[in-house]
């Protein structure tokens, strides 16, 4: 009944803040070249991580090891040993910001270091770890993004992808890639509220390439790929985007302009779908083993969407749809529920189920489970 009642409030909230969902015109953007992928609905799960009831994670990231991170919207971040028999009991508790979401996380080897995306807080938190277990934060700063002219809301960071020399972050509200210096732990500090640089965070205007839709999510996926390139996903909109950045992968002056180019239009596919809305929800991404490979999570379908892309990044093919079935996602069926973020780690996609139908971000639900399901793509996809 809890649950069947969250669905309902889930849907109802979807309703009002996306309209154009229902039946509003959608923008003209390229088609994909094919949309005819394979899908296995009998695909096996390699494994499952439970995380602990109630946690509401986000989002997670591999670290040294058996070291597992994750975010949750709750404002915490976790540590876990994966390879413990049961995981959720080695949870440690690394830190909290009271009242924030936090969405995305990375892991920094080179630093020992956490990046996690601060959603409406408009900032980038960095913790720097201890050398050894239990992890400790040795140091922590709340880096602000820049906000750019005119703009009087703080960035909405929604994810974070490390770079060779920059942090970036997607601004789910507005056409932006934010980003701030890796390597800058001695200077990290607050931007200035209107054009700041303050810790050297500086953003790039997407343009007109970057198709978005007002007070609704745009950028919320990000990930580096090759080339000075970023690939974008666009949740309401429904494509991911190659985003070339400026020499150097920072711009000369706050907004300069990136060239985004639309990669893939994602109609909607119906293998493996299950919701009502006939679209794709481009959510998080990773890139496979190979070069030309990136995995997109399709948040309220429930499932994985692998793209092939160009060697030049300009176009991609939906060639595999990953939706296991069973495996102990629960909740029905699927073994996905709401996917947000993934990771590759010994040539297995993990995939973290947020379960935002089965517990709305807005209720506790202290008794919800969470997990992090693993596939293998070479198993799942020919």
């Amino acid at each position: 009944m809890c649950s069947l009642l969250s669905f309902f409030i889930t849907v109802a909230v979807l309703v009002l803040a996306a309209p154009r969902v229902l039946g509003a015109a959608s923008p003209r953007l390229p088609a994909l070249l094919h949309v005819s992928p394979f899908f296995d609905a009998a695909a096996p799960v390699a494994a499952t991580i439970k995380l602990p009831n109630g946690s509401k994670p986000k989002a997670f990231s591999f670290g040294r090891g058996s070291d597992l991170f994750v975010s949750t919207l709750s404002g915490e971040v976790l540590h876990f040993d994966m390879g413990a028999a049961d995981a959720a009991a080695t949870r440690t508790l690394l830190a909290t910001e009271p009242g924030i979401a936090l969405t995305g996380i990375q892991y920094d080897p080179q630093q020992h270091a956490l990046f996690v995306a601060g959603s409406v807080s408009g900032k980038i938190f960095v913790y720097t770890l201890t050398a050894s277990r239990p992890y400790e934060v040795a140091r922590r700063a709340a880096v602000a993004l820049a906000r750019p002219r005119g703009r009087w809301q703080a960035p909405y960071v929604n994810d974070v992808a490390i770079g060779p020399s920059h942090v970036y972050a997607t601004d789910s509200f507005e056409p932006f890639v934010h980003m701030i210096p890796r390597f800058s732990a001695s200077n990290w500090v607050a931007a200035a509220d209107v054009g700041g640089t303050g810790g050297g965070a500086t953003y790039v205007h997407l343009g007109p390439g970057f198709v978005t839709t007002s007070a609704r999510l745009n950028a919320n996926g990000l990930v580096f790929a090759r080339n000075n390139t970023l690939l974008v996903s666009n949740f309401d909109q429904s494509y991911v985007a190659a985003v070339q950045l400026p020499p150097g992968g920072a711009p000369r002056a706050q907004g300069e302009a990136a060239a985004a180019v639309v990669a893939a239009r994602l109609p909607w596919v119906k293998a493996g779908g299950k919701g009502p809305w006939r679209k794709v929800w481009a959510d998080s991404m990773v890139m496979g083993p190979g070069a030309d490979t990136v995995y997109l999570s399709d948040n309220f379908e429930d499932r994985v969407l692998q793209l092939r892309l160009t060697p030049d990044l300009s176009s991609a093919n939906v060639t595999c749809v990953i939706s296991p079935r069973g495996g102990g996602g629960g909740g029905g069926t699927t073994a996905l529920r709401a996917p947000t973020a993934m990771a590759f780690k010994d040539g297995v996609l993990w995939v973290l189920n947020a379960r935002l139908l089965d517990c709305p971000f807005v209720l506790p639900c202290t008794n919800q489970g969470y997990e992090i399901v693993g596939v293998r793509p070479t198993q799942v996809c020919r």
